[in-house]
């Protein structure tokens, strides 16, 4: 919950955060921003295996 910040975001986010994930659904969509599509942990993924 922290590190995809499932707690505040839909009230940073206006007109219905939630609504608009569960219309289309949400993974590759480039309309919305949301933090489980970003890749920035990838690298740091990697080095583990």
């Amino acid at each position: 919950m922290r590190q995809f910040n499932l707690r505040h975001l839909p009230s940073e986010r206006q007109h219905g955060f939630y609504q608009h994930l569960s219309t289309y659904g949400h993974l590759g969509r480039t309309d919305i921003e949301v933090p489980w599509e970003k890749t920035d942990k990838a690298d740091l993924l990697a080095q583990g295996s």
